[in-house]
């Protein structure tokens, strides 16, 4: 009897052929659980990376809105002194400005007595008085009680003038306010102005009460 070996040792008796060597053939039913898994896992993964940069995005998103917004920490402990503070009666508690004094100048008061270097005063509110001749001097009626280039209307001798207030006292002059009741101008009647009682220093009188 013929003995023969085969490749993997084994020993054969008899003189036919040496029988082929079985083949380790992988299981189909293996290799398709392993792509299962595998595609499994994959998911898995697509899934977890998604939902993490979500989570990121909308951190981002909620970290801008809030960051132009005070904390209550902010407001508590706010040291700035330059904004005022709220009262009781929800106005804001604001400093006082320094008051600036209102008073008219002692030479714009109105008194009774004489200003200046003006001659005695003579007339008085609510009597009529007329311009004097002045020797054919023409006399200023003034939109104000001062001395200037304010000048609303020429008095002449014979205008008759209403005393409506005064005295005021302005470059050593005493004035007073009139109403005009009849003038030489046109248009003169009716109008109102500032009118000077007298020239400063002297005794030669504007206006004098008509008798």
């Amino acid at each position: 009897m013929a003995i023969s070996f085969d490749e993997r040792g084994q020993i054969h008796r008899g003189g036919g052929p040496t029988p082929p060597i079985p083949q380790n053939n992988p299981s189909p039913g293996r290799n398709s659980n392993s792509s299962t898994c595998l595609t499994v896992t994959l998911v898995i993964l697509l899934i977890a990376f998604l939902i993490g940069g979500g989570i990121w995005v909308i951190s981002q998103f909620s970290n801008r809105s809030t960051s132009g917004i005070p904390t209550a920490t902010d407001i508590a402990y706010s040291t700035d002194t330059s904004v005022p503070t709220i009262g009781e009666d929800n106005q804001p508690n604001l400093e006082p400005a320094t008051s600036i004094p209102t008073q008219p100048p002692e030479e714009m008061t109105p008194t009774r007595k004489a200003c200046g270097g003006a001659p005695p005063i003579r007339v008085e509110i609510g009597n009529t008085v007329q311009v004097t001749s002045n020797g054919g001097k023409i006399i200023y009626l003034r939109s104000e009680p001062i001395v200037g280039t304010n000048v609303s209307l020429y008095l002449h001798g014979g205008d008759e003038l209403k005393i409506i207030d005064g005295p005021v006292c302005a470059n050593d002059v005493s004035f007073f306010e009139v109403e005009v009741l009849s003038a030489v101008e046109p248009l003169g009647a009716g109008m109102s102005g500032w009118v000077a009682e007298a020239e400063a220093d002297t005794n030669n009188y504007y206006i004098e009460p008509v008798p």
